[in-house]
């Protein structure tokens, strides 16, 4: 499930921290895309709205939000299963426990540099948070 994007464009989370380069062989490690085309904003919308039962109101999808935004920003990855690599997919990627580190520090880095409307953090070019 690998895609293209130009190497500017992603960073590579691992348990340690994120960085610029692929990290050395036998790290795990989740490559995101690190900002967000008009197409990928305009897929995160309209995955996040549906309408109700009745077809006359609009309603919040947090599930199919969810998806949408792990399949925009999951780029590539090696993740281990004992000794087996396991192949990138968003439901391999939501097996994952809500608890596994690299999970954790993927899902916080995506939103440290897409906060939700309202939150404060943003990066700035420097990398630092406003």
């Amino acid at each position: 499930m690998a895609r293209f994007t130009s190497v500017e464009d992603r960073v590579y989370v691992t348990v340690d921290g994120v960085s610029e380069t692929k990290p050395a062989d036998g790290a795990e490690w989740i490559a995101i895309k690190t900002r967000l085309s008009v197409g990928d904003k305009t897929r995160l919308e309209a995955a996040s709205v549906g309408l109700s039962a009745d077809g006359k109101t609009a309603q919040m999808n947090v599930l199919a939000a969810l998806r949408a935004v792990y399949e925009v920003f999951l780029l590539d990855w090696h993740v281990l299963k004992g000794t087996e690599e396991v192949p990138l997919s968003i439901a391999a990627f939501c097996d994952l426990a809500d608890d596994e580190p690299l999970a954790v520090a993927t899902i916080e880095e995506i939103t440290r540099r897409n906060p939700f409307p309202g939150r404060a953090s943003k990066p700035t070019p420097s990398g630092s948070a406003t």
